[in-house]
């Protein structure tokens, strides 16, 4: 099950990370030009390319960037794993554009330049690229891949054309031999132009097609010739491991369960928002799905038998159901032989509606459980509900973000002695006393508290209790200065959600002093420039800051932060 604390991948690798130095205003010369063919030749595959707007700084990991209408000067630098990870290959500078679009780490593209300019800093040996839209470039697209990447075709292995509405060069795609991984997101691309691409490619591991645009997915995609696209994925039947087909509404159950026959070494399989599927489509997955270890059947409202129809599995680990309505479906479990609950280590239940309150309790093996948002159909039926969860002597991982009947009377029913990560964000019947609650589980490292009636006293308790927090998030408690100054055990916690609270330059300049701190999320407080200072600039652990939302840090600040902080990977302003 996938987990989203307020960090970002970049934070997974902050080992070796490259660092970044200030550009110079006299390193652009006539000699940075003369070699730049050789300086791109020693770039790695896995270059790292960040560009710096004077006074308007790219969100890079958000794929959003502080928006100005203006001519500005643009300053690339290219960064990578480099034996010397201080060196820095300067590519081009004051070069005049008047669209604000940008390259992220690892290749991202963040929308794009003037027509040729990719072309003059990409190297032509990149292995990975990402086209993504955001909010200030809705509607822009490409409508073909840069032609640096085009002459050199067989380097590609990853490729991600989310949102690129624009983008229906198939032939393009086509020509990626040896493409691995192909994302396909709210795009154009039709279910027939798909099949094209699965017949021109033996290596594909990897394939997103995920929530085709509206006008690709009319009634004249049911017209396709099933047995076309059939017989494309079975040519690719012996790489592809990972098969994400959602809100694809052509799908019917007869083409699953022959996708699930013929693809031998499928291992993840999601088909969300498939309306057409009932449990037929997964009727010989005992059979046929003997490697799948992941399904995902979010949305699919007429599977009505989910855990009958696919605990059938063998290897099945995880299973994700979010957003349905559990309420009208038989959620008994057979006896008969193959059909175990005993592997399902992973439950994603996240907004879905239950009746049955012991749902849980058949699932004795699970380690990470995702009850965010979930509505009970009986009220009366909450404390049965915790108590099964309390059963399940497995569980490390426990979200209940958003859960309304949650209150401090519920929550000391859950007694896991293993559990490692607990979120009770977001509901509003948690107060200081559940704190005696959270004290009995003694193994807890990460911790969500945020947006409930918890005080600052209440937190002082868990810090002085809990001595080998990695995350605690306590967001929208209305905590102060005075807080962060008062209450001990900050300095303790490696990544720490402070958003939406009243924390001001004087609570910023005490947290930003810890040596343990490497992920701090500060967004929407009350920070200024003057909160900004060499406190910030020298903590070199710190490797993950999110400042976003505090209106009073000048862009001239916000500038000099992304200068000065090289140690930084992980930035949002």
């Amino acid at each position: 099950m996938k987990r989203n604390f307020e960090k970002s991948s970049a934070l997974q690798n902050c080992t070796d990370r490259p660092k970044r130095n200030k550009p110079m205003e006299n390193q652009c010369s006539s000699s940075s030009s003369s070699s730049f063919d050789d300086n791109l030749s020693k770039l790695p595959s896995d270059v790292v390319l960040h560009s710096i707007l004077p006074h308007y700084i790219l969100n890079l990991d958000r794929y959003a960037f502080l928006y100005n209408k203006h001519k500005y000067d643009l300053c690339l630098l290219f960064m990578g794993r480099f034996h010397n990870s201080s060196k820095i290959h300067l590519i081009f500078k004051n070069v005049s554009i008047t669209t604000f679009k940008a390259i992220g780490r690892n290749g991202e593209v963040f929308n794009f330049f003037e027509k040729g300019i990719l072309d003059s800093v990409l190297p032509s040996n990149i292995e990975s690229i990402s086209f993504l839209s955001n909010f200030f470039t809705q509607g822009t697209s490409i409508s073909a891949l840069p032609s640096i990447i085009m002459e050199k075709p067989l380097f590609l292995r990853h490729l991600n054309l989310t949102y690129q509405t624009s983008f229906k060069d198939v032939q393009q795609i086509c020509s990626l031999k040896r493409l691995e991984h192909l994302r396909l997101a709210n795009s154009m691309m039709s279910l027939q132009d798909v099949t094209q691409i699965l017949k021109s490619n033996t290596k594909l591991r990897c394939l997103e097609y995920c929530f085709p645009h509206s006008s690709s997915s009319s009634t004249n995609e049911m017209l396709i010739d099933s047995q076309e696209i059939l017989s494309a994925f079975q040519e690719g039947s012996g790489t592809l491991e990972r098969l994400f087909l959602n809100g694809v509404s052509c799908l019917s159950n007869s083409m699953v369960a022959k996708l699930i026959e013929i693809l031998p070494n499928l291992k993840e399989l999601s088909v969300q928002d498939a309306q057409l599927l009932s449990n037929e489509a997964f009727c010989n997955i005992e059979k046929n799905g003997k490697n799948l270890t992941f399904i995902n059947i979010s949305g699919c409202e007429n599977i009505t038998c989910p855990f009958k129809t696919l605990l059938k599995a063998p290897k099945l680990r995880t299973i994700v159901l979010e957003g349905c309505d559990l309420s009208t479906k038989d959620l008994s479990i057979t006896t008969k032989e193959h059909c175990t609950t005993e592997n399902i280590t992973d439950l994603d239940l996240a907004s879905c509606v239950v009746n049955d309150m012991s749902i849980l309790s058949n699932f004795s093996s699970l380690t990470c459980l995702n009850l965010s948002s979930v509505q009970l159909v009986a009220g009366s039926g909450a404390e049965t509900f915790l108590k099964n969860i309390a059963t399940l002597s497995h569980l490390k991982e426990l979200n209940l973000t958003g859960c309304q009947f949650m209150n401090d009377t519920l929550l000391s029913h859950i007694a896991n002695k293993e559990l490692k990560m607990l979120r009770v964000g977001g509901c509003g019947g948690i107060t200081d006393q559940s704190i005696p609650h959270l004290m009995k589980l003694e193994q807890l490292t990460e911790i969500e508290i945020g947006k409930t009636k918890i005080s600052s006293g209440g937190v002082q308790s868990l810090l002085d209790h809990f001595k080998n927090i990695v995350y605690f998030g306590v967001n929208q408690l209305n905590l102060t200065d005075s807080d962060i100054l008062n209450i001990q055990g900050w300095s303790q916690i490696e990544r720490l959600n402070l958003s939406k609270n009243r924390i001001s330059d004087l609570g910023f300049k005490s947290l930003v002093k810890y040596s343990n701190l490497i992920f701090l999320n500060l967004a929407d407080n009350l920070i200024t420039d003057n909160g900004i200072d060499q406190d910030l600039f020298s903590n070199k652990t710190l490797t993950g800051l999110i400042l976003v939302a505090n209106r009073k840090i000048t862009n001239k600040k916000r500038s000099q932060i992304v200068m000065k902080c090289t140690h930084i990977v992980d930035l949002h302003l």
